[in-house]
């Protein structure tokens, strides 16, 4: 009997150390639990900006976490005063596979862009609403929200 139990134990724990595909670092793409961090900036100054939605899967395991839109994330932000025609960089850490970026004044969709990853703000004065979508392949996606001022 106790014979049985060593055995079955010892195949136990060789299967639990096989069953590991983790590098042991976590800083592989493959390994992320979570959307890869965002930086935004106008004219090289960073900006704050509000996480959305995502969806994301990572060692074996997904998450999907839902959340207001662009919109109602940025209610209570204060925006960020710019000049019109600077320029804003969106990165991230793993580059997505595609981003939508949707440009909202007083409610309505002032412009939408696909796969840009550096534009201007716009010209004319007024509260810009940034909808930033990105996506990555076979992992998930990723909304942001940022609200500037063009004065």
């Amino acid at each position: 009997m106790y014979r049985i139990f060593g055995i079955l134990s010892i195949i136990l724990i060789i299967l639990t150390g096989c069953g590991s595909t983790s590098s042991g670092s976590g800083s592989e793409e493959s390994d992320q639990n979570e959307p890869p961090e965002a930086s935004i900036t106008i004219q090289d100054k960073a900006v704050s900006f509000q996480q959305g939605s995502y969806c994301w899967s990572g060692s074996g395991q997904g998450v999907c976490i839902d959340k207001s839109g662009a919109v109602d994330l940025t209610e209570d932000v204060e925006p960020v005063i710019v000049q019109g025609n600077e320029s804003i960089k969106i990165s991230y850490e793993q580059e997505p596979s595609e981003l939508y970026v949707r440009v909202l004044k007083d409610g309505s969709e002032h412009a939408n862009m696909k796969d840009k990853f550096e534009f201007q703000t716009p010209s004319e004065p007024g509260t810009y609403v940034y909808d930033v979508f990105a996506k990555w392949r076979e992992k998930g996606d990723l909304a942001l929200a940022f609200k500037i001022k063009v004065q």
